[in-house]
């Protein structure tokens, strides 16, 4: 089996145009060959074996058409906001035409023409990319309200405590509050609005956020956020995912990685930890969002039931 002749160096590794490789003087046969792919149409090539087709089909085309920009879910995949997994394996490229040429047209390419200011690009990787703050406000004509608090509870996530103490959020609460004046008739604008009033500084998973809502939704509004348990001498020794501190309580969203040997160990840890300052541990999964338990106050999620029996509210039937 022959092996296809090496490309230029500075195609190697990249995505580029077709045009830009013919300059370079690779034959149209050269491109045609396996080892590259045309995840939006004939006129970008792709390493098959690149871990991101999306940004280097994005930098190809962004270098072949100056006045592009990507947008919408692929900008939301590019800043790798929270955003539903369906969009993951989603094959579109979706891009915004600032320029005054017409939209681009081809497979595999969704493209808008419109005006951006110069606050709302940003560069990821070289490429240019609509800031977070403006792919928030673009993608929320697709999401529900639940989808678009998780993606902005992203966008705005910081803390004072634990091993995230100091990192930069992607943007701030009151640049979204900003952004969303004067956007009356915008698609997905109540949608932006409704997930701005209930979005908190803290949250680290999309899981931590559903359960957030979940226990908000039935009455339970005194959580709190990057709450610290301290030991006698100061030093942090638990950080709940959200903190009840009338009650005491602890409470831990349990994702799939809690499942692994190393993570049991933590988990037991943080466990004893809680408990020797006077705190109780609820730990949850997803599926107690989506399941439900009868109580002494109606049929609820599993994780609502739990709560309130550590509450002393309600207890389960």
């Amino acid at each position: 089996m022959r092996h296809p002749e090496p490309l230029p160096h500075q195609l190697q590794g990249i995505g580029f145009s077709r045009r830009e490789a013919l300059a370079l003087g690779v034959a149209e046969h050269r491109l045609r060959r396996s080892d590259l792919t045309s995840p939006v149409g004939r006129g970008v090539r792709v390493p098959a074996e690149c871990s991101a087709p999306l940004l280097e089909a994005a930098r190809a085309l962004t270098a072949r058409f100056p006045g592009v920009v990507i947008s919408h879910r692929s900008a939301a995949l590019l800043h790798r906001l929270r955003v539903p997994e369906r969009w993951e394996t989603a094959p579109e490229l979706w891009l915004m035409r600032t320029d005054n040429a017409r939209a681009l047209r081809r497979p595999g390419v969704v493209c808008r023409r419109t005006l951006l200011t110069p606050q709302e690009v940003v560069r990821v990787h070289g490429v240019p990319v609509t800031s977070p703050v403006r792919t928030f406000l673009d993608v929320c004509g697709e999401l529900s309200v639940t989808e678009a608090v998780v993606v902005a509870d992203g966008l705005i996530n910081a803390h004072r405590w634990g091993i995230h103490r100091g990192t930069a959020p992607l943007c701030r609460p009151g640049e979204i509050d900003a952004a969303l004046r004067g956007q009356e008739g915008r698609r997905g604008v109540r949608t932006a609005r409704a997930a701005a009033e209930r979005m908190r500084v803290g949250s680290d998973s999309p899981g931590e956020t559903r359960l957030r809502l979940v226990l908000e939704d039935h009455g339970i509004h005194d959580l709190v956020l990057d709450h610290p348990l301290l030991g006698p001498d100061g030093t942090l020794l638990v950080q709940p995912d959200l903190a009840l501190e009338n009650h005491r309580l602890s409470l831990q969203y349990e994702g799939a990685h809690h499942d692994r040997a190393e993570q049991r160990v933590t988990d037991i840890r943080r466990l004893r930890a809680t408990e020797s300052v006077g705190w109780r541990e609820i730990r949850i999964c997803a599926r107690d969002l989506h399941q439900h338990a009868t109580t002494t106050r109606g049929r609820v999620p599993v994780a609502v039931a739990l709560v309130w029996e550590a509450m002393g509210v309600a207890r389960r039937l």
